[in-house]
């Protein structure tokens, strides 16, 4: 069970600004699993064993705090969860929106193809902003979090989390302290990520204060008291253990309570139904209308999702629709109820009355009533199937809310707005604007405001080496009625990012800030490419430097995805071969709106080039790193060169960043002829040492199931940050480049194991492993550069059967099978780059720049180091 409704009233309010004056403070707590108790209404007993999931009923509340906020409150005794498991409900009630909603699940369901219902799990509602998506921004916009963070409340979580994405920030605290930072809290403490699996989180396994509740509710209380002059909103988590993930009534129907001292007058008041539309408005107006008796019973209609089951209830029916393995099909053909993937339940008793827990009466869901009433089973399922389309993952949200007569009643629910100026100072428009691009070395920067009592503006600027001068008064040098133009003078000699910051004051002492949130409006000074160039490169470093996950690994592979086909700015991602592009994508969009100019001559695809190229070269381990130049600019995208882009399913996307033209990229299975072939045919590699070489960025990164399908958490060597020619020790034995064929031949002990995918839909896998906790990864593409894999050898889903790379330990074969033959093609440049990781890195250089050259439209670039070469040094 999930304690979510009462923060989903919250944030369907359509916020754009709150009165402070009338601001108040609050707590949503979220206990998962809060069982019910004998005087709180439970729902009716699971039908298999007249119990509540996983435990009897005790008899009366042994939480006497928890209880005394029902008894001196407002109890909900018709609450529902909109999903019944613990991190499908928490972004339902942080977000207000059901989880078929969640950004990133639309993505995950765009990728597989499986779009309506889409699979509503844990797995695929996480918080996190989604480009390729319509009002995709979960995370930096529609969140309960952002909105009160924008009408100035400090806002605190404690406990349990859950909505992130762990891999794809490093499976850290920090990391995922910084996601949940991200996505509008500002205080996060005594916060567990996810749910405590030391077998899978190895060191986040903490049970003395990861699942401390005293510690959890230490640091409540703290926030509290650090904030007492504040407005502030405080989330507050737990994690428990009974069943859940189904959607009997025992699975979906929630305790829920409200206390408002001093409030609403709720004091020992319940509410029983919502007999009203959803529509951004308060509850205060249905509560104080008293409402009680049978109202809950009226036409107001509610959805369910757990998986891809889906469910609604009306007054007292509820129609649900399964699959054939859903769990409560199971359970009721197993118990001789019911069958069939189709149900229609009557929650009530001959009165009217809802059937709560009673031991002596049998659960109404243990009677599937659909046979006798197909009429009102179709109308239900009417319902329903509004309700899938309004959240069909393949089209553009729609808002709406499904009736039973089957007209869509659209809501006045809208993202959360821009924050209105909090007094009389209000700014109408400053220039430059945000992601503008001036030259010069003196920049004039204008703001024009209503001078309604105004008495003073002041600006502050940040400079490209992120000096941050002091507020200093603006000039006024016009006004016109109400308004007024206020100017201050930059010098931008330095070329660069600059940010403003801007103070309007009133003579009232009113200070109204721009932007509200502390950051910086920024724009951009520049007089040529290089200049462009240069402090995108600079950013670009920050950027990885500062990123929770290994993003230079992440920006190597981006730029090898995007030059398949020429390099222009786009990917496929309905391509799952680009799963996990979305993370260096998103990651690199402020770079990409600051200096993609077309003034400059510089484009979207240039800088993810350069983003690739940063990342190859800070990732060097050597103390005499190479330059990694950047060469050319102008490189169109795919925007520019396509009039389609049509993705792997044939289908017409419209192209941008994410919905680039379909391309094929390597298959991990080629054998030695096949990838060197690829790489010839794509790329213009005529050396085989080229392949070889760019081959060697493999030892970078990982590989995780849910992108590539391959179980690769620690990479191919283990050292996922350093660039080097380790790769090449774990293909080949040997100590030195003098040691005979049958040494070096000795290579370390890689056994073929199968990866087993079906859980989480991507392809099933065989991939070479050689140790155990941690264990390291090798493909066959990998293994193709010293063993010849070609005749045959690799069968049709990747195994290799009738030859081993050595004698194998790993798994006890011993030599039961031959070893494969050596790689004739690509063994010599394997074993020089094995002893000598100055060639190797040298070689991976000229092989790297010329795949992110090759292929691309070259006459329409700009030669920077001919034309630039004294303004740009490095380059």
């Amino acid at each position: 069970m999930k304690l979510s409704q009462a923060a989903i009233f919250l944030t369907t309010v359509a916020i754009s600004h709150i009165d402070q004056s009338h601001a108040v403070n609050f707590i949503v707590i979220q206990p998962d699993d809060l069982q019910f108790y004998d005087d709180w209404s439970p729902p009716p007993y699971l039908p298999w064993n007249r119990r509540y999931p996983g435990k009897s009923y005790p008899g009366s509340s042994t939480l006497p705090w928890i209880n005394k906020l029902r008894s001196d409150g407002l109890e909900m005794t018709s609450a529902y969860t909109a999903a019944p498991k613990c991190g499908t409900s928490r972004y339902s009630t942080v977000t207000g929106r059901y989880p078929s909603r969640s950004s990133h699940g639309r993505m995950q369901a765009q990728n597989t193809g499986v779009t309506s219902p889409s699979d509503a799990s844990i797995p695929n509602t996480k918080l996190r902003d989604i480009l390729s998506v319509t009002d995709g921004q979960d995370c930096t916009t529609s969140n309960l979090a952002q909105v009160l963070k924008a009408n100035l409340y400090e806002t605190g979580m404690v406990g349990k989390w859950h909505l992130s994405k762990t891999n794809t920030v490093g499976d850290s605290i920090d990391g995922v302290r910084a996601a949940i930072n991200e996505c509008g809290f500002n205080d996060v403490e005594a916060m567990y990520p996810d749910n405590m699996d030391p077998s899978k989180f190895q060191g986040w396994y903490d049970a003395s204060w990861s699942h401390n509740m005293e510690y959890v509710a230490h640091k409540a209380v703290e926030f509290i008291e650090d904030n007492v002059d504040k407005n502030w909103f405080l989330y507050m988590l737990d994690h428990g253990q009974a069943e859940k993930d189904k959607i009997w009534e025992g699975g979906i129907r929630i305790p829920q309570f409200i206390h408002y001292p001093d409030g609403l007058g709720t004091a020992g008041r319940s509410f029983h139904g919502m007999e009203y539309s959803m529509d951004g408005k308060s509850w205060k107006g249905a509560i104080d209308d008293d409402i009680t008796g049978d109202e809950w019973k009226a036409n107001r209609c509610l959805a369910f999702e757990s998986g891809t089951e889906r469910a609604v209830r009306c007054g007292c029916h509820k129609y649900v629709m399964m699959n054939d393995s859903s769990p409560e099909k199971l359970e009721a053909e197993s118990n001789s109820w019911w069958t069939g993937n189709e149900a229609l339940f009557n929650l009530c008793d001959a009165s009217g009355n809802y059937i709560v827990a009673d031991s002596l009466t049998p659960s109404p869901e243990a009677v599937n009533i659909i046979d006798d009433n197909q009429e009102l089973a179709d109308q239900l399922k009417a319902l329903l199937d509004c309700h899938l389309l309004k959240t069909n993952a393949s089209a553009d949200p729609i808002y709406q809310e499904c009736t039973l007569n089957g007209d869509p009643i659209t809501t006045t629910t809208v993202a959360p707005g821009p924050v209105a100026p909090i007094g009389p100072p209000q700014l109408i428009s400053s220039n430059p604007v945000q992601n503008d691009a001036v030259s010069g070395d003196s920049t004039v920067i204008n703001a024009k405001v209503f001078d309604d009592d105004i008495r003073r503006v002041r600006f502050r600027v940040q400079l490209p080496d992120s000096t941050r001068l002091s507020f200093t008064d603006g000039v006024k040098v016009s006004s016109n009625g109400d308004e007024s133009d206020y100017e201050f003078a930059v010098d931008t000699t330095k070329k660069g990012k600059y940010g403003i910051m801007l103070e309007l004051i009133d003579f009232s002492g009113n200070t109204e800030s721009i932007p509200s949130d502390g950051s910086w409006m920024t724009f951009l000074v520049a007089e040529n490419a290089a200049d462009v160039v240069n402090s995108a490169r600079a950013e670009i470093a920050t950027i990885i430097s500062d990123h929770p996950t290994n993003l230079a690994a992440k920006f190597v592979r981006m730029g090898f995805h995007d030059c398949v086909g020429g390099c222009d700015g786009c990917v496929d991602m309905l391509n799952g071969d680009n799963f996990g592009l979305d993370v260096p994508i998103e990651a690199l969009q402020p770079v990409v709106d600051l200096y993609s100019h077309t003034d400059f001559g510089v484009t979207r695809a240039d800088l993810w080039v350069l983003a690739a190229l940063e990342g190859a070269s800070g990732s060097q381990d050597t103390l005499e790193p190479r330059e990694f130049a950047m060469e050319w600019v102008g490189r169109p995208t795919c925007e520019d060169l396509n009039s389609v882009c049509v993705d792997s399913n044939g289908n017409d996307n419209g192209c941008s960043e994410d919905r680039g033209p379909h391309r094929e990229l390597p298959s991990p299975d080629l054998d030695t002829k096949e990838l060197l072939a690829y790489f010839q045919a794509e790329f213009d590699y005529q050396e085989a040492w080229e392949t070889v070489a760019i081959m060697g960025a493999h030892s970078l990164g990982t590989l995780s199931r849910e992108n590539s399908g391959f179980n690769g958490i620690n990479g191919w060597l283990g050292n996922t940050f350093s660039l080097n020619n380790a790769y090449y020790d774990g293909l080949m034995g040997g100590a030195s480049d003098l040691d005979d064929f049958e040494t070096l031949m000795e290579s370390a002990d890689w056994e073929q194991v199968y990866v087993n995918n079906e859980d989480i839909g991507t392809p099933n896998r065989w991939e070479y492993e050689r140790g155990v906790d941690p264990h390291f990864v090798m493909l066959n593409a990998d293994i193709a550069l010293v063993r010849d894999l070609s005749e045959g050898l690799i069968g049709e889903e990747g195994e290799v059967s009738e030859c081993q790379v050595r004698c194998g330990r790993r798994n006890g074969n011993g030599c039961a099978l031959p070893r494969c033959p050596y790689a004739e093609d690509t063994w010599e440049a394997v074993k020089t780059y094995k002893f000598d990781n100055e060639e190797f890195l040298a070689d991976f250089e000229v092989a790297f720049k010329k795949m992110l050259t090759t292929g691309a439209e070259m006459r329409q670039m700009l030669d920077v180091q001919v034309l630039l070469a004294l303004c740009l040094p490095f380059l």
